[in-house]
């Protein structure tokens, strides 16, 4: 399992989005993915599909890969 905490602000966001495509198009072995994306920023959660282009049609190297994408709270942020 890959976890990929995301950071606030616009170039976090654009590390976590290539980060995410490349182990999906490269991770042949990958099984579950889970993007953490801030609160500030989980208004819409299907937004970060569409970044990250799971709703494009993109076809990652393994088939049998689950992605969960979530939003982390402040209060778990802080422990």
């Amino acid at each position: 399992m890959v976890t990929i905490y995301v950071g606030e602000g616009i170039e976090e966001l654009e590390r976590a989005v290539k980060m995410t495509r490349f182990l999906l198009e490269q991770g042949t072995s990958l099984q579950e993915m889970v993007l953490v994306v801030p609160q500030s920023n989980a208004n819409n959660l299907d937004t970060w599909k569409d970044k990250t282009g799971l709703t494009e049609g993109f076809r990652p190297a393994s088939t049998h890969v689950k992605i969960l994408i979530t939003a982390l709270s402040s209060r778990r942020r802080a422990s």
